[in-house]
C-alpha cells in the first residue's frame, strides 16, 4: 500500500472561532478581576484575537509513497472560478522532515516540519483544513512517516 498523498491544507475555520471565542471569555473575565490579572488578562485577549484575524497562510504538503514530504506556501489566497480553485502563485515546494513532537490524533494534526536550512514550520490540519475525505488519507501518510523515523 502507497502513502502517497498531496493535500492543500487551509487556515482552519473552526480553530478561528475557538481562538475569539477564548478571546472573548478572557475579555469578559477581565473585566470581574483585579487590575494587575486584568490587564494580564486583555494581554491574553488581545493575542487571541490577533491570532484569530490574522492572514495566514495555505500549504500544500506533499508525501512520496517512499515518505519524502514536500511542502509548498502559496503566497496568494486561493481565487475560486467556475467552483475550481485557481492559484494565484506558488513559492517552490522545499523537502521537510517530519520531526519528533508532531502530534498525529484521528481529528488533529499538529506537524513540526523542519527545512533543509533547518527552519520549523508547525503546521495545524483540522479536518475543516483540507478538502473532503482528504484528511485520514493525510493522518494515514504522516503516521506512517513517523513510524519510519523510530
Amino acid at each position: 500500500m502507497s502513502i502517497a498523498v498531496s493535500a492543500v491544507v487551509r487556515p482552519s475555520f473552526c480553530l478561528r472561532v475557538l481562538l475569539a471565542g477564548f478571546a472573548a471569555c478572557a475579555l469578559a473575565v477581565a473585566v470581574w478581576l483585579p487590575p494587575i490579572l486584568a490587564i494580564s488578562c486583555a494581554a491574553a485577549s488581545a493575542t487571541a484575537l490577533r491570532c484569530a484575524l490574522r492572514r495566514a497562510k495555505t500549504h500544500r504538503l506533499d508525501i512520496s509513497g517512499i515518505g519524502q514530504m514536500r511542502l509548498a506556501v502559496y503566497l496568494h489566497a486561493a481565487l475560486r472560478t467556475a467552483g475550481a480553485a485557481v492559484q494565484a502563485a506558488e513559492a517552490a515546494p522545499a523537502t521537510v522532515e517530519l520531526m519528533a513532537g508532531s502530534t498525529c490524533w484521528p481529528w488533529l494534526l499538529l506537524l513540526r516540519l523542519r527545512h533543509e536550512g533547518g527552519a520549523v514550520t508547525v503546521l495545524a490540519v483540522l479536518p475543516d483544513s483540507v478538502a473532503p475525505g482528504r484528511f485520514r488519507p493525510l493522518a494515514l501518510a504522516c503516521r506512517a512517516c513517523a513510524a519510519k523515523k523510530l
